[in-house]
C-alpha cells in the first residue's frame, strides 16, 4: 500500500471526486459495494438482452457488464491481498461470460 496525498474535489458518499498526482484529471471513487450492484444490475439487463433478438442493446450491455466486472475483480483482488474482507458477496458462478450467446467470443 502506498499514501500519497490526493486533490480531493467532492466527499459525497459514492461519488468522492478525487485527482491522484500525475494525472490530467480527477476521477470519481466508487465504494466497493455500489460497484457490486452496479455490475449485478448490468447481467439483469443483459440476461434480459441475452436471447432478444436486438443486437446493439445486446452487446452494449455485454461490454458493460465485463467492463465492470473487470474493476469489481481488480476491486476485490487488491482487497484479497491487504488481508481486507469484501463489502459484498459475489456469487461464484456469476459472470458476463454465463450470458454471451453462442457464437460470441
Amino acid at each position: 500500500m502506498e499514501k500519497m496525498e490526493l486533490e480531493v474535489y467532492s466527499q459525497q458518499s459514492n461519488s468522492a471526486v478525487i485527482k491522484p498526482p500525475g494525472r490530467n484529471y480527477p476521477g470519481v471513487v466508487i465504494q466497493g459495494d455500489s460497484l457490486s450492484v452496479l455490475y449485478s444490475e448490468a447481467l439483469e439487463v443483459l440476461k434480459a438482452l441475452q436471447d432478444s433478438g436486438d443486437e446493439e442493446p445486446y452487446y452494449a450491455a455485454l461490454e458493460l457488464a465485463e467492463k465492470l466486472e473487470t474493476h469489481l475483480d481488480h476491486y476485490s483482488q487488491v482487497l484479497q491481498e491487504h488481508g481486507i474482507e469484501l463489502p459484498f458477496v459475489r456469487n461464484p458462478g456469476e459472470s458476463a461470460a454465463k450470458y454471451k450467446r453462442k457464437g460470441d467470443l
